[in-house]
């Protein structure tokens, strides 16, 4: 396991005057698989009083590559869709610096097996894309100074060469505003970073051939200086134009909110699946979503991160909007689902709120194309 990333001489520094300690957690809160499948697992770690955090995935008491990292009173999380046999033992472990009077929390806010479709997970790395755990293409861009609002965008476009699960990961380069779209099949997952917000999102997904892998990168830098610098590397693979491929793939989100007050204008778009504000196309009797009108639909999910029961649920057809929970700028990250949907379709919703860590709030919302 990496060290810390901190300079030593600041460490230190924090250490002699009392304010932090560092610490290592073991295992915590193991799992037992039942059954043999795709697992959503959830990870929460409570950053209430902490200052840098380290969660990482244990399976079997192995560290695995999926991290989640917090800064802050941000809460930190990891939400992954994974394949794991009967008799595995899912757990997690910390590395963090705490503060004197607090104390790091682990939670996993879940283990549920998901027949129907991939998740979505918070992590911090550069940008690069996994195939069954074997790397298949890596991006990495670096800047320099820029001026205010400098914006950059790329587009891939990659054939699927085999069939297996993909992982793609990305983390925007502080401090920088920056919005990373990945568009994967017919899903997509968006990442946002600003100050103060977490940043960095990622998706994982069952892909077959023939299909095609997507990746869109937006970024918009506020950094001071009147230059640029920045460039993408990847191994075995050119950049094409942005492409995208249908497959029978649905939707699962998890948003990590922080306790706080909102107004009486905002509604809470999540408590439990009757309780979820989805427009006028959602029935909280039956759980169902029914399309009464064909068309391309995105799904937007986001939590708030000063106002910490507003959830922020967006609705579009054909890129315009039809529904919203409320309007306000100061979303944090999240995911999106995309679906090519006909009149008469129907989308099981499954949503799962109030699981408390801490002082914060783990939220999670599955949509379905077949009842579970």
């Amino acid at each position: 396991m990496s060290t810390f990333p901190l300079p030593t001489m600041l460490l230190l520094l924090l250490l002699s005057l009392g304010e932090l300690r560092c610490g290592m957690t073991g295992s915590i809160s193991q799992v037992t698989v039942p059954e043999t499948g795709v697992y959503i697992v959830t990870m929460v770690n409570d950053l209430n009083e902490t200052q840098w955090t380290y969660v990482i995935l244990q399976i079997n008491g192995i560290d695995t590559d999926f991290k989640a990292y917090g800064y802050h009173n941000l809460t930190g999380g990891l939400s992954v869709a994974i394949p794991l046999s009967a008799g595995d033992r899912v757990g997690g472990k910390t590395n963090s610096i705490l503060a004197s009077n607090g104390a790091i929390r682990l939670n996993l806010g879940f283990v549920g097996q998901d027949k129907n479709n991939f998740g979505t997970f918070h992590c911090k790395g550069d940008v690069w894309v996994d195939i069954n755990g074997d790397l298949f293409a890596h991006f990495y861009r670096s800047y320099t100074k820029a001026g205010t609002w400098s914006t950059i965008t790329k587009k891939y476009l990659f054939d699927v060469p085999k069939n297996g699960v993909y992982w793609v990961m990305a983390r925007p380069h502080a401090p920088t505003y920056v919005w990373s779209t990945f568009v994967i099949g017919d899903g997509l997952f968006e990442a946002y970073t600003g100050e103060g917000l977490p940043s960095s999102a990622s998706g994982a997904f069952y892909l077959t051939t023939p299909s095609q892998l997507s990746i869109e990168l937006v970024g918009a830098l506020r950094l001071s200086g009147d230059t640029m610098l920045s460039y993408v590397y990847m191994e075995g693979n050119t950049p094409e134009q942005l492409g995208r491929a249908v497959s029978p793939m649905a939707f699962t989100s998890s948003v990590g909110l922080r306790e706080g007050t909102y107004g009486a204008d905002e509604k809470v778009a999540f408590c439990n699946d009757t309780d979820l504000d989805m427009g006028d196309m959602y029935n909280a009797n039956t759980r169902v979503f029914s399309i009464s009108i064909s068309g391309t639909y995105v799904i937007s999910l986001r939590g708030h991160p000063y106002k910490g029961k507003a959830l922020k649920l967006d609705l579009y057809r054909n890129l315009q909007v039809v529904f919203t929970s409320f309007a306000d700028d100061w979303v944090s990250s999240g995911q999106a689902g995309v679906f090519d949907l006909a009149a008469g379709d129907t989308l099981y919703v499954v949503a799962g709120g109030k699981r408390t860590v801490g002082k914060n709030t783990m939220i999670s919302i599955a949509l379905l194309r077949k009842k579970s």
